[in-house]
């Protein structure tokens, strides 16, 4: 019975809206709107930032777009031909004067104590294999 006229009080109460004054001894309405927001359970919980998730970027977020490469000119436009090192003997003179004369172009040059022969074509390179091959000579390819 007294929680069912404290029930109409407070309609009453709320119909007529708070009381003027902050600290009322007559209308207890401001108390019980200061314990009903302190009773109520908070929906959501602050979480700190660290825990907190990161937004993601859309999925569909794929921008392409044309980069130009730095380094394009440091790359040769042709692949590079291996040279041939020759173990240096007796009669290495004769053979490298043999060398140029057949294949005009081709770069000889002291290496590790060693002949190192650049050629300027595969196909250079590929008869002067076939030229030390037959003269038995040691090269390293």
């Amino acid at each position: 019975m007294i929680d069912v006229r404290e029930n109409e009080m407070k309609v009453e109460l709320l119909r007529i809206g708070p009381c003027k004054e902050i600290i009322c001894t007559h209308h207890r309405f401001y108390e019980d709107r200061i314990e009903t927001n302190q009773t109520q359970e908070k929906p959501f919980t602050v979480v700190p930032h660290y825990k907190a998730v990161k937004p993601k970027p859309p999925s569909n977020a794929h921008i392409s777009f044309q980069t130009n490469n730095r380094f394009q000119n440091l790359i040769p436009d042709e692949p590079e031909i291996p040279a041939i090192i020759l173990k240096i003997a007796e009669n290495y003179n004769v053979l490298l004067q043999e060398i140029t004369k057949k294949f005009p172009g081709t770069n000889n040059t002291l290496f590790r104590g060693s002949i190192k022969i650049s050629a300027n074509s595969t196909e250079d390179r590929n008869n002067i294999i076939k030229l030390l091959q037959d003269k038995n000579q040691e090269f390293i390819v």
